[in-house]
């Protein structure tokens, strides 16, 4: 067969020429990084035989000794190009194939298995978790559950590490992992993919079999929408609802109260306001309040915000009051909150699931869409873009000036930049024709019951 179709880059870009012979798998190095001379010398030393045991002795006592030399028989064809770097090659693998031959022709039994073919799929990824598991998150770990438990499912837990080749991946990828939206593909094959570089490092397998899935720009986007997460941002009608004066009124917890007021002004996730403290909001001018966020999905999304106007009008500082004097050890919020396998809003999304469901919103809409709706606000509002980012913790887009890269990451826009700017364009009537309803204040002490009965829980 021509064996350019089994070149191998190893991790440190140098190539390899892969073939298998008489059951044994063959590797040996082109010592190129140059993946032109590696396709040259692969088809040069293109091999499909079995080959007679004379010619390939005088090639290698060099009794054929000229370095231009084309050697044709029914079982071999090779051909060399003059150059001495081309002749050491082809003698060092007619050198290989005829030792194989005649090793395996000395012993008529089935070749022994390497230690590296002795590790099991499900033992490398016992050790491979137990090794990672403290160094990464708890979410990530409940994930990993999910991830690795379907690689056992498709390729055996018995399968020998080093027999999993790319052909072999790719075809349990296309139906595993290639019918999900491109973004979680990307997240799947990049577990597997640090999973099997742990492997070679460890030297349980000599490759990584992970092949993406390579997608067009456009087809990715189309992918994307159609199996995706979909998320709505509430319309005029699903806030009027949530926002109803009688629908607050009945709220009983403090965090369905103030988590979705807190979004709708901060388009912050629900996370990044579960883990708020509340010596992280202070005054930075007179009468003018900010909030940092120390918990976010990106590195952009630890930041320094002002609060909006809406928020303070709400009572929103009686709030923090009430913790303070209620909870005297509380760093949070909402110090109620337990993190469940490392999340603070895990029973939340529960409450407000069903917060939802009883307004009769449909299916889409949910917390996140906060986020979506406020985004969507300053977009039609025509905020500034860089301060627009700033203030919801987007990443950065594109490639920024030179100047932008030294200055913007230096000196973020301030408290008062970002009100000046942002908090005109958070105008709902416009964008949404939404108009708050008008709100009775917040009462000081109203959740006092909630928190003394919390604390008797523990």
């Amino acid at each position: 067969m021509k064996l350019a179709s089994h070149l191998w880059q190893s991790r440190h870009g140098i190539y390899y020429i892969r073939y298998t012979y008489c059951g044994l798998d063959i590797k040996r190095s082109l010592k190129t990084r140059d993946p032109l001379i590696a396709k040259s010398f692969a088809y040069k030393l293109g091999i499909n035989m079995t080959n007679p045991n004379d010619i390939l002795a005088k090639l290698l006592r060099s009794e054929i000794n000229t370095k231009t030399w084309s050697l044709k028989t029914p079982d071999l064809e090779m051909q060399t190009d003059g150059t001495e770097e081309d002749h050491s090659r082809a003698m060092e693998a007619l050198a290989l194939l005829f030792q194989n031959k005649h090793t395996i022709a000395k012993t008529d039994i089935t070749p022994v298995v390497t230690s590296n073919q002795s590790w099991t799929l499900d033992q490398c990824i016992q050790d491979y978790r137990s090794e990672r598991n403290s160094s990464v998150k708890p979410r990530t770990r409940q994930a990993w559950d999910t991830d690795f438990r379907q690689l056992i499912t498709g390729l055996d837990a018995a399968t020998h590490i080093a027999n999993i080749g790319p052909d072999r991946y790719a075809a349990w990828r296309m139906e595993a992992v290639d019918l999900l939206a491109p973004s979680s593909q990307d997240t799947k094959n990049n577990v597997y993919k640090n999973f099997f570089d742990w492997c070679i490092e460890r030297k349980r397998c000599a490759i990584n079999p992970v092949v993406s899935l390579k997608l067009s720009k456009n087809i990715r986007a189309e992918l994307q929408m159609e199996r995706g997460k979909e998320r709505f941002p509430y319309d005029v009608n699903d806030l009027n609802k949530i926002f109803d004066s009688k629908v607050r009124t009945e709220i009983k917890k403090p965090c369905l109260y103030w988590m979705p007021l807190l979004a709708l002004y901060t388009g912050a996730r629900a996370e990044e306001l579960a883990a708020i403290e509340i010596n992280d909001i202070t005054e930075y001018e007179t009468g003018l309040w900010q909030m940092r966020f120390k918990k976010g999905k990106t590195i952009a999304s630890l930041r320094t915000i002002p609060i909006h106007p809406e928020i303070i009008n709400a009572g929103f500082l009686d709030y923090v009051d009430d913790v303070k004097r209620k909870w005297p050890n509380a760093v949070t919020l909402f110090p109620y909150m337990k993190p469940v396998k490392g999340r603070l809003t895990h029973r939340f999304s529960q409450d407000y699931g069903l917060f939802r469901n009883n307004l009769g919103l449909l299916t889409g809409k949910d917390f996140h869409s906060f986020r979506t709706t406020l985004i969507g606000c300053l977009i039609k509002n025509k905020a500034h873009h860089e301060i627009k980012r700033a203030y919801v913790g987007h990443e950065n887009e594109g490639k920024r000036d030179e100047h932008d890269k030294s200055y913007g990451d230096k000196t973020p826009f301030s408290a008062s930049e970002i009100a000046t700017d942002i908090f005109p364009k958070i105008d709902y009537q416009y964008s949404h024709k939404f108009v708050m309803p008008s709100q009775s204040p917040y009462n000081k002490g109203r959740f006092n019951r909630y928190f003394d009965s919390a604390l008797k829980r523990g």
